[in-house]
């Protein structure tokens, strides 16, 4: 499924930010929306994209693409719980983070020599202060969709996030 019109928005305006940023290399997830948020954000910059299908988010299996109710939610949050046991059809959040941190020694040691760039899904990013810091994973929090991210010794923060992310957030936290 590609971006949506919101989605290429977004990331219009963050293409538009990292185009100030020295990064040499842009790894992303191999997924279709995360390819072509790098792919805009290479073409901004002239930094080249390799894919790696690492950096893919919790493969949720039967779940994907339904309307999460609340006998779903508690299936996605059993499996934050229960991390051994896998989502049907799907991965455990195990599994989950034992593939993702495996990219890891990639990324620093490609990061000894130049300055990269990852593109990556929101669940991967919520999932970086329990890698990192032992922090129980989250389900929701920042970034908004086309944010940047950085990793600190407390936790994530957030560097930059798009306008028009921004106007829709304030515009739902308003109704």
């Amino acid at each position: 499924m590609p971006l949506s019109d919101f989605g290429r928005k977004t990331m219009q305006q963050t293409a538009e930010w990292m185009k100030r940023m020295p990064i040499q290399q842009i790894i992303s997830s191999d997924l279709p929306r995360a390819e072509e948020s790098a792919n805009m954000i290479s073409q901004a910059t002239g930094v080249p994209v390799t894919l790696d299908p690492r950096l893919r988010p919790l493969n949720v299996g039967a779940l994907t693409g339904q309307v999460i109710t609340p006998e779903l939610k508690k299936v996605l949050d059993n499996a934050h719980t229960s991390k051994d046991q896998p989502i049907p059809g799907g991965e455990s959040y195990n599994d989950f983070m034992n593939r993702y941190k495996s990219i890891f020694p990639d990324l620093l040691q490609a990061a000894q020599n130049q300055n990269i760039a990852v593109v990556t899904h929101h669940r991967n990013l919520l999932a970086l202060p329990y890698i990192f810091h032992g922090q129980e994973p989250k389900v929701k929090g920042p970034p908004e969709p086309g944010g940047v991210l950085a990793l600190a010794k407390n936790g994530v923060r957030q560097l930059y996030a798009p306008p028009a992310s921004i106007a829709v957030y304030k515009e739902h936290a308003a109704s």
